[in-house]
């Protein structure tokens, strides 16, 4: 019997490949896409959590090997978080992630916040626990306008803010957090401008803060052992009213409980350089802004109609008083 189907096959070779391509080529247009929407969307919704849940108008079949999906008008919604929308998003797992059914693949998102990120899942090194999850991602163009618009909504922030922002990262996590995560964050921004905001402050009442235009923002910093090593995060460039330069370590731990997971913030120390024009200091004063500045008035110098402050700050614990000493020499 199985010698007379080889037999038939041999005959009837070139029939059968026109069948598996018509197959091939029929599969996309017969699939029950909408089915297959609903099964993607409540299987997601479930493993997140409650209040969690995802949507999307339509999804599709991917030119890629060897699948890949394609989502449009795609929707992340949350408590307490803005509404993370993306006109197109692209899911492709991995040959990896298929056959040891662990997670691994793909993410290319386009128009989120008006810009576009590419995401890379894999299996990292070996834990107690199993494996960390390594991730990579680029981020291009994303429009504050736009990220800080989804914040407002959100009721996380009260303004909106100007300008865009580039990046690139690493992180090495540890579902369980038994483990801390592992991360390597490089971020350039451009032409940020932030509005004048009030804000409340105690036996004063509110306090308007000066507008700002920042030509430039970078920051490089790095997360290990429950502490973030920021090694440089500048800020302005010649010709704006305020410049300034931060580098230090802040220690930040995540915790895992049965209440969900929460970053636990520690101990700082940070070398803080900042140049304030006179117009600017002169608006501060006014408003009464500047008098945060009083307890780092001495460390203040003068070079032209420039304001030079340079000091360090740091204390024990989050929310302790913090201690501030002269910065000599910039070190």
């Amino acid at each position: 019997m199985i010698g007379n189907m080889i037999n038939f096959c041999k005959r009837n070779i070139g029939r059968l490949a026109l069948v598996l391509v018509f197959a091939i080529a029929w599969i996309p247009l017969l699939f029950y896409y909408s089915d297959l929407r609903s099964i993607i969307s409540t299987t997601i919704s479930r493993n997140i959590g409650d209040g969690f849940s995802i949507d999307f108008t339509s999804v599709s079949l991917a030119p890629a090997f060897p699948i890949a999906l394609e989502l449009r008008d795609f929707e992340f919604i949350g408590p307490g978080i803005p509404v993370i929308a993306a006109e197109r998003v692209v899911a492709q797992p991995s040959l990896g992630a298929i056959f040891t059914r662990t997670p691994g693949g793909s993410v290319e998102a386009e128009g989120i916040f008006k810009g576009n990120i590419t995401a890379a899942l894999s299996s990292g090194k070996k834990i107690k626990n199993g494996h960390r999850q390594d991730i990579k991602a680029t981020v291009s163009g994303i429009q504050l306008a736009a990220l800080t618009e989804a914040l407002r909504r959100s009721g996380t922030l009260s303004f909106n803010v100007l300008g865009a922002l580039d990046a690139n990262g690493s992180v090495s996590i540890d579902s369980s957090f038994e483990e801390q995560p592992e991360a390597d964050l490089f971020i350039k921004g451009k032409t940020i401008s932030i509005p004048s905001v009030s804000i409340p402050v105690p036996n004063m009442g509110a306090v308007l803060t000066p507008s700002l235009l920042l030509g430039s923002l970078e920051f490089t910093g790095r997360m290990a052992e429950g502490k973030i090593q920021v090694d440089n995060f500048t800020f302005g460039q010649s010709g704006d009213s305020l410049t300034g330069r931060v580098r230090g370590e802040i220690s930040l731990s995540v915790k895992k409980s049965e209440q969900g997971t929460n970053m636990v913030p520690g101990a700082f120390d940070l070398k803080v350089e900042l140049n304030i024009s006179k117009s600017l200091m002169d608006a501060m004063t006014k408003s009464g802004v500047g008098l945060a500045l009083l307890m780092v008035e001495k460390f203040k110098s003068m070079s032209g109609e420039t304001a030079k402050f340079a000091f360090r700050v740091r204390a024990p614990v989050f929310g302790a008083p913090p201690t501030f000493e002269a910065l000599v020499g910039g070190t």
